[in-house]
């Protein structure tokens, strides 16, 4: 019958599913989760800065309240070994700061790369970037202006998306669960519809 053949299939494609989760290498030294946010700061704080006597002080925070744009990324060393020479490249320039084991490590600004350095195995680093250019937030999950580069290899910035309904569904249990779930269902069909058939056929 056609719906125990769909069964077999969809049991075929999610055993090819499994399997290439299994076997596939992972080609990413570097995972790298970003997420951008807009702001505005009132115009009763930006009144309050002229205020401040330390100059220094002074022109740090200005800088900082005539962004609108907020960017966080963070980077994880999944392999064994260190990992050097590591930068962001995004498509603005602003401030941004580098955190590591809840310390700031470097701070300073910068005009579309920074360079975050060396990273040693199964550590994180935190980047939180501030920046006036709002127009160029991150389009789709895996926008190719934003990138962290080190040598020979070159990693997109993931930025998740929020997502409701059967894509919510799918990503949360995964593709190889539902498969897993239709199949059974498509089996339990298959079994009551041959049962009903039987029932009719000696009445």
């Amino acid at each position: 019958m056609l719906i125990i053949r769909v069964s077999i299939l969809l049991c075929v494609i999610w055993l090819g599913v499994t399997f290439y989760d299994y076997l596939k290498p992972n080609f990413n030294k570097l995972e790298v989760y970003g997420r951008h946010s807009a702001y505005h700061f009132p115009a009763s704080i930006k009144w309050g800065i002229g205020k401040i006597s330390n100059d220094e002080l002074r022109e740090e925070i200005k800088s900082i309240s005539e962004t609108n744009s907020l960017l966080v990324v963070l980077l994880k060393n999944q392999e064994d070994d260190e990992i050097a020479g590591i930068s962001l490249e995004m498509p603005f320039e602003g401030i941004f700061q580098i955190i590591k084991d809840e310390k700031v490590i470097s701070s300073s600004e910068f005009n579309r790369k920074i360079p975050v350095g060396s990273m040693p195995a199964g550590s994180e680093i935190k980047v939180i970037v501030w920046t006036d250019s709002w127009t160029t937030a991150p389009k789709g999950r895996y926008d190719k202006r934003y990138r962290v580069t080190y040598p020979d290899n070159v990693t997109y910035i993931d930025f998740p998306m929020e997502v409701r309904g059967v894509l919510a569904s799918i990503l949360d249990y995964g593709v190889a669960n539902l498969f897993i779930l239709m199949s059974v269902l498509l089996l339990v069909l298959t079994a009551f519809t041959i049962i009903i058939m039987l029932i009719l056929r000696r009445e």
